[in-house]
């Protein structure tokens, strides 16, 4: 079984409704639990479960906070999921990509921007150049999303191994994320992600 289901609102953490809160860690989490709970018994005879989160499971960025801990919460269930089903030998495996070209995105960036015309003018006052900056950047970096192919070839290798591995990375982008995660100072990485979106 495949899950792959998510969304994307860009906003500040200061200023976040409940309800998108609520909005994407229905999609982004809960869903999958259901799903995954819904077909469980049948899989159980069969296959193994691949979760295709993001880089943002692990790897933070500004004003996508919501966004991050849904991918979070979801890397911390596939690794539950993972030991508990060890003893029937159902693999679970997450697949982590870097930015990939689809028209999600694109309704990410419409999301975000009626986020933001809903904010009070305190609020629009406060974060209006930042968020400004963060659609912006998000524009430029979609341009330069790759395919999703790449993602259905690591479903291939992952559909196909004896021993499927807990974590794919597909892509030079998600690989090099994943080594600054692990080695650069927490200090050195937020400065670098802020000034990547134009934050100031």
């Amino acid at each position: 079984m495949i899950n792959n289901t998510a969304i994307v609102i860009g906003e500040s953490l200061e200023f976040s409704s409940i309800k998108s809160i609520h909005k994407q860690f229905g999609v982004n989490l809960f869903g999958m639990i259901k799903r995954t709970q819904t077909f469980l018994p049948l899989l159980r005879k069969v296959i193994e479960i691949i979760n295709i989160s993001f880089t943002n499971g692990w790897f933070v960025v500004p004003f996508l906070g919501t966004y991050c801990a849904t991918k979070f919460a979801l890397e911390a269930i596939t690794a539950s999921l993972r030991m508990e089903l060890k003893r029937w030998n159902i693999p679970v495996s997450i697949i982590d990509p870097n930015l990939i070209k689809t028209k999600g995105w694109d309704k990410a960036i419409k999301e975000t921007k009626t986020s933001f015309k809903s904010l009070s003018n305190e609020a629009k006052l406060l974060y209006e150049n930042d968020i400004n900056n963060v659609i912006e950047n998000a524009i430029k970096s979609i341009e330069k999303a790759k395919p999703p192919l790449l993602i259905a070839k690591e479903l291939y290798r992952a559909l196909n191994a004896k021993k499927p591995k807990p974590r794919y990375l597909p892509g030079f982008d998600a690989k090099i994320s994943n080594i600054f995660n692990k080695i650069l100072p927490n200090r050195m990485l937020y400065n670098l992600l802020i000034k990547e979106m134009g934050i100031k």
